[in-house]
């Protein structure tokens, strides 16, 4: 899709944590590069939301979830 406004967010527990939003131009593949700080050690859940545009006919492979394992967690 040309031209068209892509948005992105990073969720933790439902909680939008970071958006990013890119226009396409005319490219097919874009990069979104996120840094979050990670506060717990251990395995965490991060939801990848793409916001819907009115030319998707299906939306349903706008979300996924991602795990990391988190060694070392930033101090409060």
């Amino acid at each position: 899709m040309q031209n068209m406004e892509v948005t992105v967010s990073v969720l933790k527990g439902g909680k939008v944590l970071t958006t990013l939003q890119k226009n396409s131009e005319n490219r097919l593949l874009l990069d979104f590069d996120f840094q979050l700080d990670a506060t717990e050690k251990g395995i965490q859940r991060y939801d990848i939301s793409v916001k819907p545009n009115s030319l998707e006919s299906n939306n349903r492979n706008n979300f996924s979830s991602i795990f990391i394992d988190v060694v070392e967690g930033k101090k409060k």
